[in-house]
C-alpha cells in the first residue's frame, strides 16, 4: 500500500507552468460525503479528474481517499479545499498514480 499526503501546498501537473500563467483555472470540488447534485461536485478524485478539462483546479475536502489516480490532462491542480486541510490518498489496486501528459507542440 502506498500513501500520498498533501497539505496546503498544491500538487500541480502541468506541461509548462509558464504557459498556464495567463489562464484562469475553473474549480471543481471533491467531497466524499457530498449530497450536492451540482455538476462540479464529485465524491471521488477519480471522477473529478475524468470530468476536468485542462486548467482545472480540483479542491478536495479534508479526508482519506482510497483510489488510484490517472491524470491525462495538462495543467490540473489538486489542492485541499480548506485552508490548512490535509488530503490523504491511499493508493489501491496496483498502487498507482499515473500521470500521462502528451506534449502537443510540434518539433
Amino acid at each position: 500500500m502506498h500513501i500520498l499526503i498533501f497539505k496546503t501546498l498544491d500538487v500541480c501537473f502541468a506541461t509548462s507552468l509558464l504557459s498556464s500563467a495567463n489562464f484562469i483555472y475553473r474549480s471543481i470540488v471533491v467531497d466524499k460525503v457530498s449530497t450536492n447534485n451540482l455538476s462540479d461536485h464529485f465524491t471521488s478524485i477519480s471522477k473529478a479528474l475524468e470530468y476536468a478539462s485542462p486548467f482545472t483546479r480540483i479542491k478536495i475536502t479534508t479526508g482519506i481517499y482510497e483510489e488510484n489516480l490517472k491524470i491525462e490532462k495538462p495543467n490540473i491542480i489538486l489542492e485541499p479545499k480548506e485552508k490548512g486541510g490535509e488530503v490523504t490518498i491511499v493508493l489501491v489496486k496496483n498502487s498507482c498514480v499515473l500521470v500521462e501528459l502528451k506534449d502537443n507542440t510540434e518539433s
